[in-house]
């Protein structure tokens, strides 16, 4: 950084981008910037001198409404403040190249610090909890086993090296703990980005790395970080589609909350708590077999749709100006259900348990 030829420029001016848009193309992306490899042939393959940027089009805003960070981290997690748009992480526990609480950014080929003092999800994502920004989407109920089995993560303490990190939680936080090597003192080899896939024959891959010594490659130095490449690039890669699929699955529904799709009523509120349709009953609950739904009787029920947890509607019943309305199970597999239930105030989504 600050070379003059990489992607970043050495600046402490607040109102100067430490972005080099002459490489790297504009804030919008829409302005075209012919591919130059070479600074990054003569470098050895040093990807941070890649020149060349392919213009978005420019009829496409460039507003942001929702942020989801893959294993970065915040120069300062002061950036942060009360009202910004909603934040999603998904970050290694172990990462070793970026700081999953607070710590020093390195660059993952050299081990070259970059940012020190930096800020990663485990800090960020509980901040974006109690600034009220992750609003949209945190007090809905996700019963997905992907969120269960993130969500056990929450408040841990993990085996780092010879310390330790704790997971913390908040809604839109996903924590990977990866397993660490057999000798805990060698940090740098923990998984970092088990999401990320290249092939180990490419050009780039089999470039000689400049900081290391002669007959080491960009690869050799890169999968130190993501020991699933060093098995094959078959492995990788099918590690990476799960982690990559993994990810997907978390971010989508809590992505459709924050963008204030209809499909949010699909996710109920969690709790019972009194909301435009008032309160709804439910008992009982879990239940062996029937479940018997009930309002006040100046607030009455019009309509019940029972959904399963992948958004299929498994029931619909017109049910006007009723105060009390049971929920046949009709032989539904044990498990969790939605019911949405729509009354003359509003509607109200409650979570069904069949045992």
């Amino acid at each position: 950084p600050g070379a003059g030829d990489a992607k970043f420029l050495l600046s402490e001016d607040p109102d100067v981008s430490v972005i080099d848009t002459f490489r790297v193309g504009n804030f919008d992306g829409t302005n075209d910037i012919p591919l130059d490899l070479t600074d990054f042939a003569i470098s050895g393959g040093d990807l941070m001198k890649v020149k060349g940027n392919v213009g978005n089009n420019s009829s496409f805003s460039s507003t942001v409404n929702i942020v989801v960070n893959l294993g970065g981290a915040l120069g300062d997690s002061s950036w942060l403040d009360p009202g910004q748009i909603p934040l999603i992480g998904a970050s290694a526990v172990r990462d070793p190249n970026a700081p999953y609480n607070f710590g020093t950014v390195v660059v993952p080929t050299t081990g070259q610090p970059v940012i020190p003092a930096a800020a990663g999800s485990g800090e960020n994502i509980p901040l974006a909890n109690f600034y009220g920004n992750n609003s949209s989407f945190a007090n809905k109920f996700y019963n997905d086993p992907i969120t269960a089995k993130i969500e056990s993560y929450y408040n841990m303490s993990v085996q780092f090296g010879p310390g330790s990190i704790a997971t913390n939680g908040g809604a839109g936080l996903l924590p990977f703990i990866l397993p660490q090597p057999t000798d805990v003192s060698q940090i740098t080899n923990n998984h970092g980005s088990p999401w990320q896939f290249w092939s180990a024959i490419q050009p780039a891959a089999l470039a000689q790395n400049p900081f290391a010594p002669a007959g080491v490659t960009t690869h050799m130095t890169s999968i130190q970080s993501n020991p699933f490449m060093a098995e094959s690039d078959a492995v990788g890669r099918s590690k990476a589609l799960l982690y990559a699929d993994t990810i997907h699955k978390f971010i989508h529904p809590r992505i459709v909350c924050a963008l204030g799709l209809a499909e949010c009523n699909l996710f109920g509120t969690i709790g019972f708590e009194t909301i435009s349709a008032g309160n709804v009953a439910a008992y009982p609950n879990p239940s062996t077999g029937d479940v018997m739904l009930s309002t006040a009787s100046n607030n009455p029920i019009q309509n019940v749709q029972l959904f399963d947890v992948t958004g299929k509607l498994v029931s619909s019943a017109s049910t006007p100006d009723v105060s009390s309305y049971q929920v046949n199970r009709n032989g539904l597999s044990t498990g969790i259900y939605l019911a949405r239930i729509a009354t003359k105030t509003g509607v109200k989504t409650v979570k069904l348990i069949f045992e």
